[in-house]
């Protein structure tokens, strides 16, 4: 992530200045995704906290990827928790 940039303004009665966070999207929605899908292919049970050390994001962010990827009917999970394992069903190719 790169440091955030200065914004510079006048403003009545000073002058301002502004920082502001660059987010770093080269793991934006579709790239994220498609990441979690490839590791699924590798390993079928691997898990989210996994997932979330392999691509340096949150193990929510995952959680809200795998969501997305559901909803689409891209990827369901068999089984449970602990014993069950990533399924995909249809990787849009």
């Amino acid at each position: 992530m790169s440091p955030p940039e200065p914004n510079f303004r006048y403003d009545s009665p000073g002058f301002l200045v502004e920082f502001t966070e660059n987010k770093d999207t080269s793991e934006g929605s579709g790239k994220g995704s498609g990441k979690i899908l490839e590791y699924i292919k590798n390993d079928s049970r691997i898990t989210i906290p996994e997932l979330a050390a392999k691509l340096s994001i949150s193990t929510r962010s995952v959680e809200k990827h795998i969501d997305k990827l559901q909803k689409e009917k891209i990827l369901k999970r068999v089984g449970g928790r602990k014993l069950g394992q990533w399924q995909i069903i249809n990787d849009g190719k």
